[in-house]
């Protein structure tokens, strides 16, 4: 007789199962889907709750001290790192390994070298970027240690072959 009820066994299963190739393959899809949430949360927090006064001052006036070719260098790393990233998520999503190098190319490429701009965020946007790290961290790993997670997936059956023609014989 089995005493255990549903809600023990669920609780004992592992929050990622990495047990067989379709488990690491939706595992990584959950990191994906929670790296996308977080980024669409992030930029509403960004957009909807905006910083002190005194802080966007601060903000432009850093910006406009910036010489102007530093400023447009700065934003064109920050659009090909967010591109990068979108694109990674992307392939990643359909199991492409070059997925993986366009997202380690976005979170590890030191764009402050070339656009030293001091960076302010609210609380909750912090909370949420640094929750997105991590996730994409984990999505990274996981690939990292798990490379057959994008292998392509084999054919369920190989295609039919034409049989040659029979040779008449004489």
């Amino acid at each position: 007789m089995n005493t255990t009820s549903d809600s023990t066994t669920k609780a004992s299963e592992p929050l990622f199962d990495l047990s067989t190739h379709e488990s690491r393959r939706r595992t990584l899809r959950t990191l994906l889907k929670t790296i996308i949430v977080l980024f669409i949360l992030y930029s509403a927090v960004q957009f909807f709750v905006p910083l002190p006064e005194y802080l966007q001052q601060a903000t432009a006036q850093d910006v406009k001290a910036m010489p102007e070719y530093r400023f447009w260098t700065g934003m064109t790393i920050a659009f090909v790192q967010t591109a990068c990233a979108c694109v990674g998520v992307y392939w990643l999503w359909k199991y492409k390994a070059m997925g993986q190098l366009l997202l380690t190319l976005a979170v590890f490429a030191p764009a402050f070298l070339a656009f030293p701009l001091h960076c302010v965020e609210s609380g909750a946007a912090s909370y949420l970027g640094y929750l997105g790290g991590l996730f994409t961290g984990m999505a990274l790993f996981l690939c990292w240690t798990h490379p057959d997670v994008l292998d392509p997936e084999p054919d369920a059956a190989p295609p039919p072959t034409a049989a040659p023609p029979a040779s008449p014989t004489t």
